[in-house]
């Protein structure tokens, strides 16, 4: 492929041309009684009762102590310290009929015992209402259980839980099995409700671009009206391949080439930078690394060279080759075996995962293989026929269907080594043999103006440069590649420097402060670090960022200053005329493909000059696509072309990383097409995070890539909070600037202060409740795994999705401990925020849009 630049724009806009809307069509509900409002009042109440009673007992206990070293007599004495134990334990007075009248706080001990009083009779009520409550719940989850589109969308992903649904049908209450199923349909009821989700009929995509619409016509009048696009799970496929590559039938009807990875440095031997797939259960492709050293001798370079490259043969012609070469036909069987046990030689996937013929390129191999594939040919039309017809199935129609592909693909992709199916874990994505869009024209109305928001973020930016990550991965891989090459060297083997990298970042990730070029660098993260730590500090419940804060922060930046445009992708959900953020991601149309499956060519089309306006005119800019099973990876080319992935198949023409060089230049690393001498672009547009990826897509996705913004700080200091004192709860403010939300309002605590009053009683509703409003706490909120934060990339495990929690939902509370039994030892909770004030689509809609803070066009 030609390294040539395709300029469908030059001209970079402020804001993002498009406004992507996921909206959420169900209708809002909480899995609450009728009752909620008197249910609300008996809570407070009783909280209301506990203050009173905390505030009554010192000077209670300061009396009851006096009376107690001055009685001789032993009755009233032992009355006194009965009713001190009481009064300290905060419990009913044993001795209500006799108080000591002549105590000096006599009438505060009289409020104490009618504060219990009122306290037994309010929790008399809520008990007697317990049980009705309950079944009013269970009647809101029946409801729920019996609606089509959410039958639908838990037939697809998880279609075991449609018995759980038909249970839950059929009974008037919980008892049994239905019981043992309500922790997992209660996260089911709260993430089709409150939430937009990936992969979910209960996520309809919507997007605008600016003059777009006119074209496309006038809208669909109803949100409910949508559509839906199933793709195969491209991970099954990856793990049939390599079962097929390793089968010695098989492997001869497939492509084999000499690997990628292989190069050869000019002292030490010839490398291979093997990549071993591993089988585990998971979102995605999972791999470890290794580098094999063949000795530098000309026998080696020989056989490379005899090897097939850029294309792909197959093991016949291999050895066919080989035979010729070594004159010995039995010596080239040897040899060939060897060459694919060291990873020289590699099979070589049919068709690219983002294509679209996978599916029929796919239908083409298992065409070729011998009679005793047809089990793995029905199987990929069975595959293929029953993704047609999903859009249309009832959910107990698709559970059925899906369930028995499932069955077969675990059958044909369980090995026969060691017996074991990797389907088998209920949590791992590769259960999932189908992953569905959905997709509407009925935007929530009105459009959005983003114009306040857009000019609000924009006063963000010094505080948005200050906690960005990505500058300390670029002076990570700066310093990486100055040890290698120096100030003034050239990279030209990139393999060589990707292995380096993955192997060095996370040591020098510990100092890449003080090894960037900048100076200011260090001391405009540490003020961006102190003013976090000075706002959520602040004991309110909202803090508000100012003028002034920012002022200073921004004449520290102009001494750190960016050499490129900073873009920054925000996703939000709207609240009269605040936005709250979601999150804040690295922008350049990074995450816009994701939600282009169903859009019309001018829509494509404007996302790409959006794309391209982020490179120089005379730059080429390439795209590089990893997908590694991971579905959300595939979204079509928005650049000039794509760059060829080590060791897989591109989707038309691809550059060779071959062809590039690696180079510093005074605004950071650069890569360099060998042949024309011209500086390249390389952008990383897709999901996964960059040290998810191998070696090479990782150094080509860090050395030059988009904001990486880190509220690392706000979180450290829950994290230090409570595990200074493991009793306290550390909570901090909201943070707001503007019309913009920051930070949502949050408390940190040990987990084991919840769970601990988590038996499934009556009671625990009660205890849960009550500690709740003691501290502040909002009836509904998401409820993470707490980590402390780490520069360290490869470090962090993946954590369970946040679980929402309805504290005022009774069968909540009584399966609470279950649903959060992966979320560790440290929880976060979370404001729900913000709170839905209607059942209609507003209530879950996240808006995605991207903001530019523009350098010179020169320097981008």
């Amino acid at each position: 492929m030609s390294l040539t630049a395709n300029p469908r724009s030059h001209v970079l806009p402020s804001i993002s041309p498009f406004t992507v809307r996921r909206v959420n069509p169900y209708p809002y509900r909480r899995l609450v009684s009728g009752e909620l409002g008197d249910t609300r009042t008996a809570i407070e109440m009783l909280a209301s009762e506990a203050r009173k009673r905390q505030a009554m007992k010192t000077p209670i206990l300061e009396a009851l102590r006096g009376m107690v070293a001055g009685e001789t007599d032993a009755v009233r004495r032992r009355q006194c310290l009965q009713l001190s134990r009481d009064i300290h334990n905060d419990r009913p007075l044993t001795l209500r009929a006799s108080l000591p009248s002549d105590i000096s706080q006599f009438d505060l001990l009289v409020s104490f015992a009618a504060s219990w009083v009122t306290t037994s009779r309010v929790t008399d009520h809520l008990d007697a209402i317990a049980n009705d409550t309950a079944l009013d719940e269970f009647a809101v989850l029946r409801s729920w259980a019996q609606d089509a589109v959410v039958r639908q969308s838990i037939a697809l992903s998880s279609p075991s839980m449609i018995t759980a649904l038909d249970r839950v049908l059929a009974a008037e209450k919980p008892a049994g099995r239905t019981t043992k199923s309500l922790p997992g349909l209660i996260t089911y009821f709260a993430r089709s409700t409150t939430k937009v989700s990936p992969f979910s009929r209960h996520t309809a995509v919507h997007v605008d671009v600016d003059g777009v619409d006119a074209i496309r016509g006038p809208r669909a009048a109803d949100i409910h009206v949508t559509r839906s696009e199933t793709t195969i799970s491209r991970l099954l496929y990856r793990r049939l391949f390599r079962l097929l590559a390793a089968d010695a039938t098989y492997r001869e009807h497939l492509g084999w080439k000499r690997s990628d990875l292989i190069h050869a440095p000019a002292h030490g031997g010839i490398k291979i930078s093997r990549r071993r797939w591993l089988d585990g259960a998971g979102l995605l492709d999972t791999f470890s690394e290794d580098v094999v050293t063949l000795p530098d001798a000309p026998m080696w370079r020989l056989l490379l060279g005899l090897l097939p490259g850029g294309s792909s043969t197959s093991l016949d012609s291999v050895r066919r080759t080989l035979a010729a070469a070594v004159d010995d036909p039995a010596a080239a069987e040897q040899l060939t075996e060897k060459l694919v046990g060291l990873g020289v030689l590699v099979p070589v996937m049919p068709v690219s995962e983002q294509s679209d013929t996978f599916s029929s390129r796919w239908e083409d191999l298992l065409a070729a293989l011998p009679p005793s594939a047809e089990a793995l040919r029905r199987l990929h039309a069975e595959t293929d026929s029953t993704r047609i017809q999903l859009r249309t199935l009832d959910g107990t129609t698709r559970a059925a269907m899906i369930l028995k592909l499932r069955a077969a693909w675990r059958a044909a992709l369980t090995t026969v080594d060691d017996g074991d199916a990797i389907l088998d874990d209920p949590r791992a994505g590769v259960a999932n043999v189908f992953l569905e869009d959905s997709f509407t024209d009925a935007g929530p109305t009105p459009v959005p103006d983003r114009t306040t928001w857009s000019e609000d973020f924009s006063a963000l930016f010094p505080l948005l440069d200050a906690t960005d990550d990505q500058r300390l991965i670029e002076a990570a891989v700066r310093s990486c590649f100055l040890a290698a090459y120096g100030e003034d060297g050239v990279c030209v083997d990139l393999h060589e420097f990707a292995d380096r990298l993955r192997e060095e970042l996370p040591a020098r990730m510990t100092d890449a402060v003080t090894a960037s070029p900048s100076a200011e660098l260090p001391l405009l993260r540490a003020a961006g670090a102190t003013l976090i730590r000075r706002l959520i500090a602040e004991d309110e419940d909202q803090v508000e960022i100012t003028v002034q804060d920012l002022r200073d922060l921004r004449e520290l930046a102009e001494g750190a200053p960016r050499m490129r445009t900073a873009s920054y992708a925000v996703f939000g959900q709207a609240t009269g005329e605040t936005l709250v953020l979601n999150h804040v991601y690295g922008g350049e149309a990074k995450f816009v493909g994701r939600f282009l499956a169903d859009s019309d060519p001018e829509t494509i089309d404007a996302a790409r000059r959006y794309a391209r306006s982020f490179h120089a005119p005379s730059t080429p800019a390439l795209q590089i696509r990893p997908t590694l099973g991971f579905n959300a990876n595939l979204a079509p080319a928005l650049l000039d072309g794509d760059i060829a992935i080590p060791d897989e198949p591109a989707d038309g023409d691809a550059a060779p990383i071959s062809s590039l060089h690696l180079t510093l230049t005074s605004r950071g690393l650069a890569l360099i097409d060998a042949q024309r001498g011209n500086e390249v672009d390389v952008a990383y547009l897709g999901f996964l995070v960059p040290h998810a990826l191998p070696s090479m897509e990782l150094l080509l996705a860090s050395y030059r890539s988009t904001p990486h913004v880190s509220w690392a700080e706000s979180t450290s200091v829950l994290v230090d909070g409570i595990r200074r004192d493991p009793r306290v709860i550390v909570r901090t403010p909201r943070v707001v600037f503007r019309s913009i939300v920051l930070l949502r309002r949050r408390w940190a605590l040990r987990a084991d202060q919840l769970l601990s009053m988590l038996d499934g009683s009556a009671a625990a509703f009660r205890a849960v409740n009550v500690w709740r409003v003691e501290h502040a706490i909002p009836e509904m909120v998401y409820v993470h795994r707490l980590r402390a934060p780490s520069h360290d990339p490869f470090s962090s495990d993946r954590a369970p999705k946040p679980a929402f929690v309805d504290f005022m939902s009774r069968l909540g509370v009584q399966h609470l401990a279950k649903r959060l039994v992966d979320h560790g030892d440290e929880l976060l909770l979370e404001e729900f925020l913000p709170e839905p004030s209607s059942d209609t689509h507003h209530h879950a809609t996240e808006i995605y849009f991207e903001v530019n803070d523009i350098k010179d066009q020169d320097h981008r």
